[in-house]
């Protein structure tokens, strides 16, 4: 059994359930128990519930198929025809079609502002694409007009086969490479028994190497994630890491890490062991 709702409560559930076409038993069905889609417009149902002055709705199609996606944004137009204020933050274009202007915001600041009739090339600034396989994302950087791609976990301490495809072509066309994965599953991070690589158990003769890694680094009193977050940046092709983070903590040690000093002499010497190939690109300090 459900909750006992007011009967004004209950009405204004069954207009929401039938105006937005969530999927429920009925008013009293529990949301946790909900697809992620119908969640969301339940989120929109109970703001639309307090009659706002101002509704303002965060990526609301998220997670919604294309029939639910018109119903929301319908929604939201509406509240605004009706003489309240709304306000939609939202990545997606076909979400912004609704506004009567849209703003563009970078780094928490208003950059640009666009009246209704836009067009999609005024508000995308840069086109990309993003996978762990660097021979795919190199034959449509090869082929397309590509600015930006993302790359995991190829172009690290232990695995570099975007040096054979990726980083060249990059180079070459002037599109701009963000790494991911610099930690390879978290072997980088911590290279002890039950590891992973590439999202699987590592194998023990990657985990010696690791270990082997971090033996190098600790002569020269270096982090192995140091080493692994910076090394991506020999390359002039790269232009960021994306590097996750849980906790605010986290991210003040990702900084920490990018900033910290890692002598020339822990590059070269970890080419002379053999744990980086000679010739490779190297985030050298005495680069010219």
């Amino acid at each position: 059994m459900g909750p006992v709702l007011p009967a004004r409560t209950r009405e204004f559930a069954r207009r929401m359930i039938a105006a937005l076409d969530i999927k429920a038993t009925g008013p009293g069905q529990p949301v946790s128990g909900l697809s992620g889609g119908n969640q969301q417009k339940v989120v929109i149902a109970r703001a639309l519930a307090r009659e706002p002055a101002v509704l303002v709705a965060v990526r609301p199609t998220n997670g919604v198929d294309v029939k639910s996606k018109d119903a929301l944004l319908g929604v939201v137009r509406d509240v605004a025809d009706g003489g309240s204020g709304a306000v939609l933050v939202s990545d997606e274009l076909d979400d912004l079609r609704v506004c009567d202007r849209v703003l563009t915001v970078f780094h928490g600041r208003v950059n640009a502002a666009f009246g209704a009739g836009w067009r999609d090339h005024e508000l995308v600034a840069a086109i990309g694409f993003g996978m762990n396989d660097s021979g795919v994302l190199a034959r449509l950087v090869a082929d397309l007009d590509v600015d930006v791609v993302l790359c995991a976990g190829r172009w690290t301490l232990l695995e570099r086969t975007t040096l054979d495809d990726l980083l060249p072509v990059c180079a070459r066309r002037g599109t701009s490479v963000v790494v991911g994965g610099v930690y390879n599953s978290g072997l980088l991070a911590a290279p002890s028994p039950g590891a992973r690589y590439d999202y699987a158990p590592a194998p023990p003769e990657l985990l010696a190497r690791a270990r082997r890694l971090v033996a190098v680094c600790d002569e020269f009193g270096v982090p192995l994630k140091a080493a692994a977050l910076q090394f991506p940046f020999g390359h002039p092709a790269v232009a960021a890491a994306v590097v996750g983070a849980a906790a605010p903590e986290e991210m003040a040690e990702n900084a920490a890490l990018f900033h910290h000093a890692v002598p020339d002499a822990l590059w070269h010497a970890l080419v002379v062991r053999g744990l980086l190939d000679a010739g490779l690109p190297l985030p050298l300090n005495d680069c010219p």
